[in-house]
């Protein structure tokens, strides 16, 4: 029996997780975290490499950092979502932009967190955009996959689960929770 805290099956296979950041030392932290979480992880530099990556393993889900000398992660959201519409997409990334946030969840990633971010935080979310994966019907089986619903954290710490073109109306549903928490 696998030891992954990570995912719902104990007896199925460890998810797999591609962290994409230009800077070694986030890689190199964020990949420590989750292989204590008991996942397997590989690793890439920029969006060329990540798709390069995706196209020789299966890949659950992955970490996409935006700014990056060699591409823009947010360029690639897209991208990889419509050719891998199996892989989930967070965003972490120290661009703490509203535009790029909302950018980046209507483009296909199913989060989006601000560096730098706590080790348990970090690995909840993880958690839930794998939970999310694993409840959506078979992707591959679709002829267009489609907007990806996108999770929005509450004050209250549940999630709200909304489509992509619904995200002005979470954001509302979002602030009137916080005037009752």
């Amino acid at each position: 029996m696998n030891d992954c805290n990570l995912h719902a099956d104990p007896c199925g296979p460890c998810p797999h997780v591609l962290v994409v950041d230009d800077e070694s030392h986030v890689r190199r932290l964020l990949v420590r975290w989750l292989t204590d979480a008991g996942c397997t992880c590989s690793e890439a530099r920029d969006p060329e490499e990540a798709l390069a990556q995706l196209r020789r393993q299966r890949t659950d889900l992955m970490t996409l950092d935006i700014r990056m000398p060699l591409g823009s992660g947010l360029d690639a959201v897209h991208g990889i979502g419509k050719e891998f519409p199996e892989t989930a997409i967070v965003i972490v990334t120290a661009d703490d932009d509203t535009k790029d946030a909302i950018a980046a969840l209507t483009s296909g990633a199913c989060d989006y967190l601000v560096k730098p971010v706590e080790c348990d935080t970090f690995l909840w979310r993880i958690r839930r955009a794998l939970a999310a994966r694993q409840r959506r019907p078979n992707v591959a089986a679709e002829p267009t996959a489609g907007p990806r619903p996108v999770f929005l954290s509450r004050p209250n710490g549940n999630l709200a689960r909304r489509k992509p073109d619904d995200f002005a109306a979470a954001r509302r549903a979002a602030d009137r929770d916080m005037g009752e928490a």
